[in-house]
């Protein structure tokens, strides 16, 4: 499923100036994303601000299924989004993947660590614009080990819109040596 995804994501987008998210995405939905009281299912509270929750908005291009989580002028709580089934043994580069405008931001960090601000200008635009005047962020937060690994996420400013999270494996330094001792190894014959 996570192969899956991840092709849809670089490929389904390909067509829109290269538009491409680092790793695997895992979209932020209410099944791994809590506390449940954290946020409404109700996708006509997206815009409402007064409920101090997280809302499902469902206003970007369809064709990924990029909703998002919305927080509009609100002090909605802090999320959480838990992300399992990764090799025991690996290392993951973890993103925090928002829309916004340049303006907008939001809060991450991989659980148990501070938040950090993520803004139009100290995250990467993947290239997709999911709605006029937006488009789709990440925000590296660091490596994590083991077979799973949380993140928090937070509000920030007038409207934080958090889409989900991706990661990416990190080579394990003796795998890198080896790939340097081939590289020497090539240029050698050549």
């Amino acid at each position: 499923m996570k192969r899956v995804i991840t092709f849809m994501v670089v490929f389904g987008i390909a067509g829109m100036a290269s538009a491409a998210v680092t790793g695997t995405y895992m979209p932020a939905t209410p099944a791994n994303t809590g506390p449940a009281e954290a946020i409404t299912l109700d996708p006509s509270q997206w815009a409402n601000g007064g409920d101090n929750l997280w809302a499902v908005c469902n206003v970007w291009d369809s064709s990924l299924g990029l909703d998002s989580f919305s927080a509009i002028g609100e002090p909605a709580p802090t999320i959480t989004t838990t992300v399992t089934g990764l090799d025991p043994a690996g290392m993951y580069d973890v993103y925090l993947l928002f829309n916004a405008y340049d303006g907008a931001s939001i809060q991450g960090a991989i659980a148990g660590n501070a938040l950090e601000l993520c803004t139009f200008a100290n995250s990467t635009n993947t290239g997709f614009v999911p709605f006029t005047g937006f488009a789709l962020l990440e925000h590296r937060l660091g490596t994590v080990s083991g077979s799973s690994f949380a993140v928090d996420i937070a509000p920030h400013g007038p409207e934080s819109y958090y889409v989900g999270l991706s990661y990416v494996a990190v080579p394990e330094p003796v795998s890198l040596v080896l790939l340097a001792l081939g590289a020497l190894l090539l240029r050698r014959k050549a």
